[in-house]
């Protein structure tokens, strides 16, 4: 689904006036679900969907294929997770 369908469903659902006003709600959702991610506390969007969050991923060394003997070091970072809910799993399979 692209975002130009959810804010028109935004629009439909909920009797807003524009899809102007529809894309300032989707943004702000958006805004906040990532504001959400950065902070490290993790965001649960309900029994419906599930949880996003941060995880930590340690530092490594990767070989690059094309230059034999080559060890790169990829540094520690944070990836974004997400956790299904079980409503949501039922709901796929």
């Amino acid at each position: 689904m692209k975002n130009s369908t959810i804010i028109e469903r935004i629009a439909e659902l909920n009797d807003v006036a524009s899809k102007a006003a529809a894309k300032r709600i989707y943004d702000t959702v958006i805004s906040t679900i990532v504001e959400g991610i950065k902070t490290g506390n993790g965001v649960y969007l309900g029994r419906q969907i599930g949880t996003l969050g941060t995880r930590d991923v340690a530092a490594r060394d990767h070989r690059d294929p094309s230059k034999p003997g080559v060890i790169i070091n990829k540094p520690a970072h944070k990836a974004v997770k997400f956790k299904a809910s079980k409503a949501l799993k039922r709901e796929v399979n």
